[in-house]
């Protein structure tokens, strides 16, 4: 049971956080601010604007110094200490793979990240010798709560920016190091996902973007 002042929402992820999160790797998670705080222009170009209702045709603005938008910005952080994110992954009602028809209710459920079936009711895993190859997975945006066997609680969160983050965050964020990069494999090995996901949106580690940086426990 989540208290009054807690909350629970989905988060879609994909295979290798999955996984890193069920082999106990990864306990954080860093996902864009939106909208991005941008800079103000002419004399205030050292200065910041912060919707603070977090919407991009939000009211109500404010020019601030950097350490001002963190404030500001965690008046409508979407994240909070307690809430509860259930993972949406890529799936597959593994009943009507089997009965050819569909049903309410699948008792199991096939996920893609790792192939592993799932009962929906008892929450158990069972032998992978009786899967089969699903022939159409269904997409991560539309798994059904009850078909979620991730739920996570977050247990920080914090405001900064994408390339302050640590080596030892880097490790907690679940990647595989690139040794040849030492002192910081696992630092440029989390650079390279990011790129992977982000630039193409404009959200590129080169553009250095606000984040939250979300700590976690399964």
């Amino acid at each position: 049971m989540l208290g009054d002042d807690m909350r629970e929402r989905p988060i879609l992820m994909k295979a290798g956080p999955i996984n890193a999160i069920l082999a106990g790797r990864q306990t954080q998670d860093r996902r864009p601010v939106r909208p991005q705080p941008v800079p103000s222009s002419g004399q205030w170009s050292d200065l910041w604007i912060v919707k603070t209702d977090g919407k991009p045709s939000g009211m109500a603005c404010v020019n601030a110094n950097e350490n001002d938008v963190r404030y500001w910005c965690q008046k409508w952080c979407p994240y909070q200490v307690g809430d509860h994110l259930w993972v949406r992954e890529t799936w597959a009602p593994y009943d009507e793979l089997v009965l050819g028809y569909a049903l309410d209710s699948p008792e199991w459920v096939v996920f893609r990240a790792d192939g592993k079936m799932w009962n929906t009711h008892t929450h158990c895993y069972a032998d992978k010798g009786d899967l089969i190859d699903p022939a159409r997975w269904r997409p991560s945006i539309h798994m059904p709560r009850w078909a979620s066997r991730i739920t996570l609680e977050i247990t920080g969160v914090r405001m900064e920016r994408v390339q302050n983050i640590l080596e030892r965050d880097a490790e907690a964020e679940g990647v595989h190091p690139t040794p040849e990069f030492w002192p910081d494999p696992h630092r440029h090995a989390f650079e390279l996902l990011w790129d992977s996901i982000y630039a193409k949106r404009g959200l590129g580690w080169d553009v250095n973007p606000w984040v939250w940086a979300l700590e976690f426990r399964a």
